[in-house]
């Protein structure tokens, strides 16, 4: 397990502003776990960090630009980005591959680039049209990035265990605190502790499946 990239514990704890670079930074964690196939314990393997740091950041308590450049890097890989690209992201909103003038440039003198110039006037010229037609002052919307897949197995697995609504919500599981597992993922330890009771399940098994948003096998 990588273990280089661990950033240094700090010397007090710090408030942190939950702004949008913070809730992008738990978003491209998100999309590395899914385009991968990793589960949480596994993308901190990838990102040479411990299972409680990466629930720091998913819980938005640690801005991207913070963490150090290596982790950065990583996640970028598993992205399938680069670097730029992701900083690009925590502060834009949009992933963009950091591409200069002169690579382009480059690229279309070698031979490689060549064989693509046709294909690639007609573009410019159809996309020059589509904004003549449009209006050179508007502005195509950007498309949404892909929200994380509902995670329902907890709420069906409590079900099957024949446990009531009101149960639920004297054990602390509370319909809130579902939605927020279903939707993004998150949970605490009294959510584990509850539901391994509930549905007489391992705890250790409940944290690991909680992580990886997968049933317990």
């Amino acid at each position: 397990m990588k273990r280089q990239n661990e950033e240094a514990p700090p010397t007090a704890p710090a408030a942190v502003e939950v702004g949008p670079e913070t809730q992008r930074f738990a978003q491209a964690l998100r999309q590395a776990m899914v385009r991968n196939k990793l589960s949480e314990r596994r993308l901190a393997s990838e990102l040479g960090i411990t299972i409680g740091t990466t629930q720091k950041y998913f819980r938005f308590r640690v801005h991207p630009l913070k963490v150090a450049t290596g982790i950065n890097r990583e996640l970028a890989r598993l992205l399938g980005i680069s670097l730029d690209a992701l900083v690009s992201f925590y502060e834009t909103g949009e992933f963009r591959n950091a591409v200069s003038f002169q690579e382009v440039s480059t690229w279309l003198r070698s031979e490689a680039g060549a064989e693509h110039m046709v294909p690639m006037l007609e573009a410019i010229s159809e996309l020059g049209r589509k904004v003549a037609d449009a209006g050179c002052g508007e502005r195509t919307p950007e498309p949404e990035a892909p929200a994380a897949p509902r995670y329902d197995w907890p709420l069906q697995e409590l079900n099957n265990a024949s446990v009531s609504a009101a149960l639920r919500q004297r054990m602390g599981l509370t319909d809130e605190a579902l939605e927020l597992l279903a939707t993004t993922g998150e949970f605490d330890d009294e959510l584990v502790e509850a539901f391994s009771v509930a549905a007489n399940l391992d705890e250790a098994a409940v944290r690991e499946a909680f992580s990886s948003r997968s049933p317990v096998i």
